[in-house]
């Protein structure tokens, strides 16, 4: 075992190659960029005013899953483009008001202004997903992207640190 431990603390003291370290830095700020800025302006919050309101004929679902238990459902229309109920959503009193849904239906959704998720969707008077919560739940998954977004900046500084230091040498 301790043969072991002196084997990692060793691997670990050997230096990045500086190709290993333009790597890290490029991977850093992309991957940063994205997850820290994109995911909030696609699934970010927006006012109920800003979104849009459509009356839509349901059509059809598909149900994506995604591993350990969790889905989400993609709504198809007659007479509009398709839109999601994303995963951090779907909870099980939403996946069976989705199942029970029958073609034919009118339904009034608020859809995001910058993607095509699905923020409230209310059929005949019954609300499937009320607009504030699933705003709540968009955004718990906004911040968990951010903190991915952070480490990979961290990644990006480290290769950069790497690079200062090879530099000086």
């Amino acid at each position: 075992m301790n043969s072991l431990i002196k084997k990692i603390k060793y691997e670990f003291r050997e230096p990045i190659p500086k190709f290993g370290a333009i790597i890290l830095i490029i991977i850093g700020f992309i991957g940063g960029t994205v997850f820290t800025f994109g995911m909030y302006y696609l699934e970010g919050s927006v006012p109920k005013s800003e979104a849009i309101f459509v009356k839509a004929t349901y059509a059809s679902y598909t149900e994506e899953y995604m591993g350990r238990g969790s889905s989400y459902f993609e709504l198809y229309f007659e007479d509009h483009k398709r839109v999601d109920i994303r995963t951090v959503c779907c909870s099980d009193e939403v996946s069976q008001s989705v199942y029970l849904l029958k073609p034919g239906t009118i339904l009034n959704l608020y859809i995001h202004p910058r993607s095509n998720t699905i923020l409230e969707l209310i059929d005949n008077g019954n609300v499937i997903l009320e607009y504030d919560e699933t705003i709540k739940k968009l955004l718990s998954e906004v911040k968990a992207f951010r903190v991915l977004g952070l480490i990979l900046y961290s990644w990006a500084v480290l290769g950069i640190i790497k690079i200062i230091r090879k530099i000086v040498r």
